[in-house]
């Protein structure tokens, strides 16, 4: 039986539990958002998947709890709205959130800020960052960065080694 491969993917402002983004989002209530990033998430990760979350993962402490429904290993980056993940996390051992602020991936550089330089930007070195929501888009022709907010990639993580193919053809 052939082992199956296991991907790594990336997003980041799920904010799950918040108020203010389900109505920017369209839903009907927070339950309704909740259920369709949980939903969007689980369709793409593998239980063997990892996803590594670039901040502004959950509202409240209570909202945390969504992560027991999520699929795949998750290392955090905090982001400037993680205080209740930060918080759920000194209860538990249960959460990997990252003690760096900036990861390095198979040359690729993840932050939750968008940096306006980074190592290797000169040699085509791709930046994956959060925090901007939709704000900020991610414009290839002008610099490597790339805004994986899940507002701007169908309310789902994206995977980092088909990103990466995709963008080839942005060049």
């Amino acid at each position: 039986m052939k082992k199956q491969q296991t991907k790594v993917f990336v997003t980041s402002d799920t904010f799950f539990g918040r108020p203010n983004s389900a109505i920017e989002r369209g839903f009907v209530s927070i339950e309704k958002m909740n259920d369709r990033l949980v939903e969007n998430w689980n369709a793409k990760v593998g239980e063997k998947d990892t996803v590594i979350h670039l901040g502004n993962f959950a509202w409240t402490p209570n909202d945390v709890d969504i992560i027991d429904k999520l699929n795949g290993e998750i290392i955090f980056i905090a982001g400037d709205r993680d205080q209740a993940l930060i918080q759920f996390s000194q209860d538990t051992n249960l959460i990997n959130i990252s003690d760096q602020q900036i990861l390095t991936h198979e040359n690729i550089i993840l932050s939750h800020w968008p940096l306006e330089v980074w190592p290797g930007m000169d040699k085509g070195i791709f930046h994956f960052h959060g925090h901007t929501k939709p704000n900020i888009r991610s414009d290839i022709k002008k610099m490597n960065r790339v805004n994986v907010c899940c507002d701007n990639w169908s309310l789902a993580p994206i995977e980092i080694k088909d990103t990466l193919e995709l963008l080839k053809d942005f060049k």
